[in-house]
């Protein structure tokens, strides 16, 4: 006999464990609700009392304060900063170019190292820009405000990307020189 002759079989046996696990996995409570899809937060919705659940931590709002403001953002990486002065530490692949630019004849940085002795020796990174969030609103209200009923889905699009503090229209950007970037869009 064929192997061929117990592919139905093997499908249909399937197909019946599939119909009675997947509802039952379905019924199963989250670890933790609304974190079913990861366990990502911002900064202005922590996930304290998941936090308090699984690791009994329950941290005081300027920590959460703190945490904030240690954290950066680079172009395609995450640091944080480690001094007032601006030093900040991120993972070696996210520095590799700067490293590159900032090694002298005959060194070897990527290899060796470098540490700075003193403030004086420290090389900074030429064209490295690093965000820091120092702030978090929401412009959601006066956004939409900024769209009168009726308005063509095109022009809307173009009433709500004009209103947004990051795009120097009469939000906060165009006052103070504050940028603000929206979320990047969901994958």
């Amino acid at each position: 006999m064929s192997h061929a002759g117990h592919h139905p079989i093997r499908l249909a046996a399937l197909l019946v464990l599939a119909a009675v696990a997947l509802p039952l996995a379905a019924q199963q409570p989250a670890e933790y609700p609304g974190l079913e899809t990861g366990k990502m937060w911002t900064f202005d919705q922590p996930p304290l009392e998941y936090w308090a659940a699984r690791y009994g931590f329950r941290p005081a709002p300027e920590w959460i304060e703190h945490v904030r403001m240690s954290a950066a953002r680079q172009p395609g990486c995450t640091a944080s900063f480690v001094s007032a002065g601006g030093l900040v530490m991120t993972n070696h692949h996210c520095a590799r170019a700067c490293i590159d630019a900032v090694s002298r004849e005959g060194e070897d940085l990527l290899s060796n190292g470098f540490y700075a002795a003193r403030r004086e020796d420290e090389r900074p990174c030429p064209n490295m820009t690093m965000d820091q969030l120092r702030g978090i609103r929401d412009v959601t209200d006066s956004v939409n405000a900024a769209v009168p009923s009726g308005t063509s889905p095109n022009r809307a699009a173009d009433l709500r990307a004009g209103s947004r503090p990051s795009s120097g229209g009469r939000g906060q950007a165009a006052r103070t020189g504050a940028r603000a970037r929206p979320p990047p869009p969901a994958a």
